[in-house]
This record gives C-alpha cells, structure tokens and sequence, in this order.
C-alpha cells in the first residue's frame, strides 16, 4: 500500500490523471481515472473524471494501472526510433504519418498538439479527435480552503506535461519525454483503429 500511497502523493504534485482500478465501491474492479488530490491516513480524495466533484477512495483498494507497460504490437525496428527525444512533435511524428493514413486516420497538426480523427460517411472529419497527443505547459487543479469555504484553484508548470489519450481505449496518459508520449500515441493510433474497424 506504501508504494500506492507515494504514486498517489507524486500524482497530487505533479497534477498527474492516474488509471487505476477500485476494488470497492458500487463497481468493484471497474478501471476510471482520477485525479487525486489529497490524501488522510488511508484515505485519498479525488476527481473520478469525467467527474469533477472530489470523491474518497480507500488507498488500500486502489490498483494502480501502469500506463508505461503497454505493450507495443509495431515492429522493434520502429520501436528504435523512439530512443531520440525529437525537437518537436511535428519531428517525432512526421515519419508515422504514412502509418497513419493506412490506418484509416484523418490527421490534424498544430504546433502544439496532433490528432487522428474519423470522417463521417460525407467525407466530413469528425469534430473530435480520437487519439490525440498534445503538450500542456501548466497543471490546474483545486484545492478546498477552509478559510473561504470553497474551492480554490491553482496553476504550476506541468513536471509531465505530454498528454497522449484515447477515446476508443478510454485512457489518458502524461509524461515527461515526447518520446515516451510518441510511443504510446503510435500504440494508442494502432489499438483504437482496430477497435473501431477503419
């Protein structure tokens, strides 16, 4: 529990989402997203997202899925081109997007983030991403303050400020190197394009 403890407390600095499972509650097992954001004795208050009202967790249900163990179904040859960190995200990507395309995907770039959308029978691309990697300078979170009765809410640059999810897959991941987010983001284009049969 030790060890869950600390990834929770480094999650509240960092601001970081962490995917866990509950083995309690009325959906024991059920894997969600929280965003802690303080922790007493064995109790850990957070935001279940989508759900931004803070909720308590018992620390000693909570399994902490590891978002770095995915497993990488594209060739090690490929895999290789991650061990450079790229000097932007256009570099990291650039040579995926022919995958991209084969995969079905309809691909928008912005300096700032990248994402795979679906199109709609017409041709027309989906307003939304379904995969999308993005940076994310600042970390907000709230905190409750007893002296104003209500939350306040705070900003501090990102420790892990990559931010790769999936729609299909319903995760969100953070981290601190693009090349590690360009890992997962490649994974994540491969998954959800097979889920969603394109």
């Amino acid at each position: 529990m030790q060890d869950t403890k600390t990834q929770l407390q480094e999650a509240i600095e960092t601001g970081e989402i962490l995917t866990v499972i509950y083995h309690g509650g009325s959906q024991p097992g059920k894997s969600r997203q929280i965003s802690p954001m303080k922790i007493k004795d064995n109790i850990v208050t957070a935001k279940a997202l989508p759900d931004t009202r803070p909720k308590s967790f018992l620390i000693s249900k909570i399994e902490i899925a590891d978002s770095v163990s995915t497993k990488i179904t594209y060739s090690q040859e490929n895999a290789q081109q991650f061990t450079k960190e790229p000097s932007s995200l256009y570099e990291g990507v650039k040579e995926y997007i022919h995958i991209f395309e084969n995969l079905g995907w309809h691909i928008k770039v912005s300096d700032e983030e990248i994402g795979l959308y679906r199109l709609y029978k017409n041709g027309n691309q989906r307003k939304t991403p379904d995969v999308l990697i993005g940076f994310q300078e600042f970390t907000y979170y709230e905190e409750y303050s007893e002296e104003k009765a209500n939350f306040v809410y705070h900003k501090k640059l990102s420790v892990r400020p990559w931010h790769v999810s999936s729609k299909q897959l319903n995760k969100n991941t953070s981290y601190k190197y693009l090349s590690k987010a360009m890992r997962t983001f490649v994974e994540f284009s491969h998954s959800s394009a097979k889920g969603l049969k394109l």
